[in-house]
């Protein structure tokens, strides 16, 4: 529990290293779970079926 609390306490203080995490999570939820990113594992999956 302390260590959580030290790190929320990092974040509070550090602007630059929440504008770096922040970017990760965006691009993090931009790759795996918008649109672009189900159509291509749909695409990927019919391409594996028609391979069987």
């Amino acid at each position: 529990m302390e260590e959580a609390a030290r790190r929320i306490e990092e974040l509070f203080e550090n602007k630059e290293l929440r504008k770096e995490l922040g970017a990760h999570a965006h691009e993090s939820v931009r790759e795996q779970f918008l649109l672009p990113r189900e159509a291509l594992d749909h695409l990927q999956l019919y391409a594996d079926i028609l391979r069987v």
